[in-house]
């Protein structure tokens, strides 16, 4: 976690408290750590439902930034755009194949706290979302996706496109068994106090009853 408290200066512009912090906190100083130690300025990056971007907005000044968002309130994100910050807005769902989004264009695609809200009933099927991925990366380029898991007692929700990538995709890390992970006391999970202050009224359910939520991270890389 010292890495992340380290980042938090640079992408919030002060230091973070990960016992009451947002999960997506966490996901934020992540991904903005990967990028400043991975991604080479001047790379074109986009993000997949990134709303209000807090990543992309601190990342303008030394990347081309890019975000496909449709701002229709998926996961409880905005319904409209505010200050886009100079980042290049495609108002649309990833696995459309929008045109906009050019072909093996970007070097660094990313999301948070976003594919775990995709359900395949609503008309774009998990193939679609990973197809087009790939369509827009760069050859080499990397994707990193942080996903919210819950676990409540021994028992881990996911979303099925968790799997779905993991096998159908080329990972950089590995899969680990939700066996595994309730073994691992090492594991960061959103704290009770965090929780209460900023998701309570959003699940209308008290800590206990909902589960601790989690990121699970999947890094992907587009071979050619």
């Amino acid at each position: 976690m010292a890495c992340l408290a380290a980042c938090a200066v640079g992408l919030y512009g002060c230091h973070v408290d990960f016992s009451v912090c947002d999960l997506k906190c966490y996901q934020d100083l992540l991904v903005y750590g990967f990028v400043i130690e991975n991604v080479s300025p001047g790379s074109r990056v986009l993000e997949i439902g990134g709303g209000d971007s807090r990543v992309l907005g601190s990342l303008t000044a030394e990347y081309e930034c890019w975000n496909i968002d449709k701002y229709e309130g998926l996961g409880n994100g905005p319904v409209k755009a505010s200050d886009e910050k100079g980042n290049r807005l495609v108002k649309d769902y990833i696995g459309n194949f929008n045109p906009m989004l050019k072909e093996q264009y970007f070097d660094f695609v990313f999301s948070i706290s976003v594919l775990e809200h995709i359900r395949e009933d609503r008309g774009i099927t998990f193939a679609d979302i990973l197809m087009d991925m790939e369509r827009v990366m760069a050859p080499g380029a990397l994707s990193l996706h942080c996903l919210d898991l819950v676990i409540k007692n021994e028992f881990v929700w996911s979303s099925p496109i968790l799997k779905f990538l993991f096998e159908k995709s080329v990972t950089l890390n590995r899969f680990v068994p939700f066996q595994e992970l309730l073994a691992d006391g090492n594991i960061y999970m959103m704290t009770e106090e965090a929780y209460d202050s900023c998701w309570r009224d959003i699940t209308q359910k008290e800590y206990a009853a909902f589960g601790k939520p989690f990121s699970y991270n999947i890094l992907m890389q587009k071979m050619r």
